[in-house]
């Protein structure tokens, strides 16, 4: 024990004693290993010194770290206990607005509207669901906007971001299968590493693409990559006029005006000429001006890395800045990160917070998106792939929790402690889908997946 002062009695007055360490003996049956209290720091576990495993150092953010495995700095190893899960705690920079600016735009929904992009694998694809609404992220959008109505459209609202195509694994070519993608096309258009879900379809000869507005639909705009060599396609609602839209060769991701459409009636895109590149189509009910809206933005077998070819963060296939698409919604507020399911097969945690932390640090480097974007790592649940790491899925929870805690600006919604693992049965279409050894959930598993999300957001 290292002492400071171990307490002296001044008369009848005791002065309180002070430790700089406190080691703590084992040996009671049940617990039979000793710990050390050393210290505090102002945030996140600590970056130096030498640890063992069971040291623990609370922070100022109000968590308590326990060294896991001992070493020297960063090669020790760290789990937090944090005051709640839901969200686990929201981490913040002086001088930086972070995830309260998130709080703030929601405040503000009434007077402008708030865009979240949704980063994520094959579930947030919607893998599971019987139909696009009933994918995890529109039972956010839902649960969200119940919480936090508008004084324009009460709780109901768009679907947001629809990709105009099934985004495939390109190692398996496995795509979303259990409902029909809401977006059909003829002709032999191919596909690109562009936009948000990093997989358009683009063309350099005819083709057309048509899409049926759900009820209560008041406008749509699409997303295209403005081709630096140029085209142009044309839309039509109906069998109204058609309308074309003429590239400038900006090399960005840009909406068209709004168009107005509703349920229904059927949305025509054809191509023109040169190269026309489309990312999908975003929908509106009565929310263009207000309320909050979360896009889905999955990528089928997708994980976080930078070496992957079927990485998030890899370099893109064009040698274009595949993150600036996320600008193209008109108010984005934040960025949602939910994936890790497919990491736990490659990396271990250590290797996997590493590859999170590369990866939120590209989205704070664009400029479109702005240094200061919130960002808000999701924790899955424990799927069916087998991890590597010898720590199960619990490393790579602690892995996001501790990403979050070095980059800033961020709030973890813990999932993870809030929906049961896959290994707990309810695979016969209970949770998870009926014969899915992967765990995709099924309707109910994502309307319970997104009712989590939204109430973690909420009690951020």
């Amino acid at each position: 024990m290292s002492t400071g002062n171990n307490g002296l009695l001044d008369g009848a007055k005791r002065i309180a004693g002070t430790f700089r360490d406190l080691a703590v003996g084992g040996g009671l049956p049940g617990a039979p290993l000793g710990y050390r209290l050393r210290g505090a720091t102002a945030s996140g576990p600590p970056l130096t010194g030498t640890w063992k495993a069971g040291d623990q150092v609370p922070d100022r953010a109000g968590i308590t770290w326990t060294c896991t495995a001992g070493g020297t700095g960063t090669a020790a190893a760290w789990a937090g206990t944090y005051p709640d899960q839901t969200p686990a705690l929201e981490h913040a920079l002086t001088g930086i607005t972070g995830i309260t600016g998130f709080h703030a735009a929601v405040a503000a929904r009434n007077i402008t509207r708030l865009d979240v992009a949704v980063i994520g694998d094959s579930m947030t694809q919607g893998q599971g669901a019987t139909s696009y609404a009933a994918i995890w992220v529109q039972q956010l959008n839902r649960a969200f906007r119940a919480r936090f109505p508008t004084v324009a459209n009460g709780s109901s609202g768009g679907l947001g971001f629809i990709p105009i195509q099934n985004a495939l694994d390109s190692s398996t070519g496995n795509g979303v299968n259990t409902f029909t993608w809401p977006v059909t096309a003829t002709g032999t258009p191919g596909n690109a590493d562009l936009g948000p879900v990093r997989y358009c379809t683009d063309t350099t000869s005819a083709a057309t693409w048509a899409w049926t507005a759900p009820a209560g639909t008041t406008s749509v705009r699409v997303m295209y990559y403005d081709v630096g060599t140029g085209g142009s396609f044309t839309w039509k609602v109906g069998s109204g006029s058609t309308t074309t839209v003429t590239g400038t060769s900006t090399g960005t991701d840009l909406l068209t005006s709004a168009i107005a459409i509703s349920g229904g009636q059927v949305l025509t895109l054809a191509w023109v000429s040169g190269t026309v590149a489309l990312d999908g189509i975003v929908h509106y009910a009565g929310d263009e001006a207000s309320g909050v809206t979360f896009h889905a933005c999955g990528h089928y077998g997708w994980n976080i890395s930078a070496t992957s070819p079927d990485g998030w963060n890899q370099p893109e296939t064009f040698t274009l800045d595949w993150v600036q698409a996320y600008g193209a919604f008109p108010n984005l507020g934040a960025v949602i990160i939910c994936l890790g399911a497919n990491d736990q097969g490659t990396w271990t945690g250590p290797q996997f917070q590493a590859n999170y932390q590369a990866f939120t640090a590209v989205l704070r480097l664009e400029a479109r998106l702005g240094t200061n974007i919130p960002i808000i790592p999701v924790t899955q649940y424990a799927c069916g792939i087998t991890p590597v790491d010898p720590g199960g899925w619990p490393a790579y929870a602690r892995a996001i929790r501790g990403a979050a805690a070095a980059t800033g600006n961020t709030s973890v919604v813990d999932v993870n402690y809030r929906m049961p693992p896959v290994s707990s049965g309810f695979d016969s279409g209970e949770l998870w889908l009926n014969g899915d050894s992967v765990g995709h959930p099924s309707n109910i598993g994502h309307a319970l997946f997104g009712e989590i999300v939204a109430a973690g957001l909420a009690i951020a």
